[in-house]
C-alpha cells in the first residue's frame, strides 16, 4: 500500500498549505482593510487555520514544522 501512504502524505501536505495560505490571506486582509489594530484575541484567531492545518498533518505524520515549506521531519514515524 505504498501508493495509499503517498496519497495521504500529499493530502495532509495540501491541507497544511491551505491553512497557511488562509492565514496569510486573513492577515493581508486585516492589514489592508482594518482601521485599527485588532486586539490580542483577534491576533490569535488569525492563526487558527494555520494551527488546524499543522495539527492535522502532525497527528497523521508525526511532528513536522509549522511552516509548510520546511519538509524535514524532526522525528521519523516508523
Amino acid at each position: 500500500m505504498r501508493t495509499n501512504e503517498g496519497f495521504r502524505e500529499r493530502l495532509f501536505y495540501v491541507i497544511h498549505w491551505a491553512g497557511f495560505l488562509t492565514t496569510s490571506w486573513i492577515t493581508f486582509w486585516i492589514l489592508r482593510e482594518a482601521t485599527e489594530w485588532p486586539n490580542l484575541l483577534g491576533v490569535f484567531t488569525v492563526f487558527v487555520p494555520l494551527i488546524l492545518g499543522w495539527l492535522v498533518r502532525t497527528l497523521n505524520e508525526g511532528y513536522v514544522s509549522p511552516l509548510p515549506w520546511i519538509k524535514k521531519k524532526v522525528r521519523e514515524v516508523q
